[in-house]
């Protein structure tokens, strides 16, 4: 069975992000290694933590990444969890994304040189907090429980730091936001292109058709051809411009989102 503290830690987790997929005991090839997803007071299996009742209790959980838990998410959990001392005291370990934070060095973010653990959060909780079923208020509160928006810009990006007191994040984020006004700077250009060469067109066909009524050329093939060319021109220079429109009003909604980013992380 999962440890009723940690039961309750996935009770609380589906309750704030709900048809979550979370995953316990572990299989066959867990049995063969050290592991929390282990339950102990098990012949054949290596539980990586014990306690003094004889219940077979496995003390690890596995929060899987999918369409009601997102990479931005399990990050916001994080966050969340390490926020909280409460919620660290019944814990010893989480893991995700090539990164662990363990109580045994001080939850200080590290490098991970086993199994990345890229789709899912591995938890594992204490054994000494195996009959605990109070409530996980880091968890069930959220953002109440969370830093400020630029304390959690930089924890998000605590892996991009170089070490020299500067952190790359905010430069990667300058150049995206750049990019995204770059972007809809050219989508207008290319609009306005767009509509100067269907005013020639029109201006084109209008002399044709001035020449015609003058008598002073036989029009009418020259025309249809004309006609045709450009209706399928018109039809084209629609839809690029309804992508330009589209891709114009993204790029400006992406620099706005870059933009509003830049501004909580500086303040």
């Amino acid at each position: 069975m999962r440890a009723r503290n940690m039961q309750t830690l996935t009770d609380a987790v589906r309750g704030r992000h709900p048809g979550v997929v979370i995953y316990g005991k572990g299989d066959a090839a867990h049995a063969l290694r050290i592991s929390d997803h282990n339950e102990d007071d098990t012949t054949g299996v290596r539980a990586e933590q014990t306690d003094a009742d004889t219940v077979p209790e496995h003390r690890a959980i596995d929060i899987m990444l999918g369409p009601h838990f997102t990479r931005a998410d399990a990050y916001a959990l994080i966050d969340d969890l390490l926020a909280d001392p409460a919620a660290l005291a019944r814990l010893t370990y989480l893991i995700f994304d090539g990164w662990i934070w363990s109580a045994s060095r001080g939850w200080t973010k590290r490098e991970f040189d086993g199994d990345d653990h890229s789709d899912h959060i591995h938890a594992s909780g204490r054994a000494s907090a195996d009959e605990n079923t109070a409530g996980w208020p880091a968890v069930e509160n959220g953002d109440s429980m969370a830093s400020t928006p630029a304390d959690r810009i930089a924890f998000w990006t605590h892996d991009l730091k170089d070490g020299t007191g500067t952190d790359p994040a905010y430069q990667v984020l300058n150049r995206a936001a750049a990019a995204a006004t770059d972007a809809a700077a050219t989508g207008k250009a290319l609009l306005v292109a767009a509509a100067a060469d269907e005013a020639r067109d029109k201006a084109a066909l209008a002399a044709i058709q001035a020449l015609s009524a003058a008598g002073g050329v036989d029009a009418a093939p020259i025309l249809a051809k004309v006609e045709e060319v450009a209706n399928g021109l018109g039809r084209q220079l629609g839809e690029v411009r309804a992508e330009l429109a589209a891709a114009r009003t993204e790029a400006e909604q992406l620099r706005d989102r870059l933009a509003a980013a830049l501004a909580q992380a500086d303040s």
